[in-house]
C-alpha cells in the first residue's frame, strides 16, 4: 500500500516486474495506491484524468497513462490493484481525502514507514519485522480496503488501533477532516518528554507541533529537530518558504538550527524519539494533512532500545549525506 507511485524510477518499474512475475507463479499480489497519482502530476502540478472525472487508460497523457499501464501489467500476470479514494466529482483538490498510508507485507513480514514507491533518492527509512499476527491483520486491511476503495470506509470513520506487544501499537488515522489519533499521541509524547526529543520531518512541523516543541525547550528538554530546507518541495517551495518565516517569529530559534542544506537529499523520513519511546510511520506531524482528511499508520513504541536504534540510523544517513 502506498501514496506516490512512479514505475518510470528504474527501481519501482523492476519492483513492478517482480510483483508480475509473483502473481504469475501463484502469489496473491495486491497493490494498492491512492488516487493522487491520477488527479495530478506533483512535479508541474498538471492535472491527470481523474482530475477531469475521466477514468485514466494507458493511453492517458505521461506520466498517467504510463502508472496505468503499470497497473495492468500486474493484473494481467493475475494480481490485484485499487485505486483509493477516487473523488465523486471532477475538479477536487488532489490533496483531500487522500490515503497516506505505507506499508508492506511479504508473508509474515510487515514493513511500516515512510516510503512512499517513487523518488528513492530521499531519506526515508521503514521498520520491518516478522509477525505472523500482524502479517495477517494488515493483509486483513488491504483486502478490506480492495473491496472497498476507501481506508475510511474500510474504518468506518474511526481512527482505531492494533496491539502488536505489550509495548508495541499500530495507529491509523481513518482519514476523517480534524481528526487524528496519530498527532493526538504524537503530542501526548512531545509533552511527555522530560529530557530529550529527537524528531524528523520533511518539512518544519509548525502550527500545534511547533508550539508543543517550543514548550519542551522551555522546560529545559534538548530538542534536536531535522528537516529538509523550502527550496527541496519542488513548485510548492514558495508557500514552504512563507511559512517557515511566520513559524520562525513564534518559535525558539534552537528549532531551526538543523534545517538541512538545500544541496542535501530531501528527508522524507517521520521520525519522533524521546527517552519515553518513539513513534514512526506516514505522518508528518502537522495540521494542514488533518483538515483535509488523510488516513495515515503509525507505529507507536515504547520499547527504549527500539527507540535508540531508530534514531541511531536515520542519524547515520542524515549525517552520512552531510559528508560527516
Amino acid at each position: 500500500m502506498t501514496m506516490g507511485f512512479d514505475p518510470d524510477e528504474p527501481i519501482v518499474g523492476e519492483l513492478v516486474c517482480e510483483l508480475a512475475a509473483a502473481a504469475g507463479r501463484g502469489v496473491h499480489v495486491m497493490l494498492s495506491m491512492d488516487a493522487v497519482n491520477f488527479l495530478h502530476n506533483d512535479r508541474t502540478l498538471k492535472p491527470g484524468p481523474l482530475w477531469y472525472g475521466v477514468a485514466p487508460t494507458v493511453r492517458s497523457p505521461r506520466p498517467f497513462g504510463r502508472r496505468f499501464a503499470a497497473l495492468k501489467t500486474l493484473q494481467e500476470a493475475g494480481g490485484t490493484y485499487v485505486i483509493t479514494n477516487r473523488p465523486p466529482r471532477r475538479f477536487t483538490i488532489p490533496q483531500a481525502g487522500r490515503s497516506h498510508i505505507k506499508f508492506a507485507i511479504l508473508n509474515d513480514r510487515v514493513y511500516i514507514g515512510g516510503c512512499n514507491l517513487e523518488r528513492p533518492c530521499q531519506m526515508d527509512v521503514m521498520v520491518s519485522w516478522q509477525d505472523q499476527a500482524t502479517a495477517d491483520y494488515l493483509y486483513g486491511f488491504a483486502a478490506n480496503v480492495a473491496q472497498t476503495a476507501s481506508p475510511r470506509t474500510t474504518l468506518q470513520s474511526r481512527d482505531t488501533r492494533h496491539r502488536v506487544d505489550t509495548n508495541t501499537t499500530l495507529l491509523f488515522d481513518a482519514g476523517v477532516p480534524r481528526q487524528s489519533r496519530i498527532l493526538d499521541e504524537a503530542l501526548r509524547l512531545i509533552d511527555s518528554a522530560q529530557e530529550r526529543i529527537f524528531m524528523t520531518c520533511q518539512f518544519f512541523p509548525g502550527g500545534r507541533t511547533g508550539q508543543h516543541l517550543a514548550a519542551a525547550i522551555r522546560r529545559g528538554v534538548d530538542v534536536t529537530l531535522y528537516y529538509s530546507p523550502p527550496s527541496t518541495h519542488g513548485v510548492g517551495a514558495p508557500g514552504h518558504y512563507l511559512y517557515e518565516l511566520s513559524e520562525r517569529q513564534r518559535n525558539p530559534v534552537g528549532l531551526f538550527r538543523n534545517r538541512l542544506p538545500a544541496s542535501n537529499s530531501k528527508l522524507h523520513a517521520k521520525v519522533l524519539v524521546t527517552e519515553k519511546g518513539a513513534m514512526h510511520g506516514s505522518h508528518n506531524y502537522v495540521v494542514q494533512g488533518v483538515r483535509l482528511g488523510t488516513a495515515e499508520i503509525a507505529l507507536c513504541s515504547r520499547d527504549r532500545d527500539f527507540a535508540a536504534a531508530l534514531e541511531k540510523q536515520i542519524t547515520k544517513t542524515i549525517r552520512e549525506t552531510l559528508g560527516e
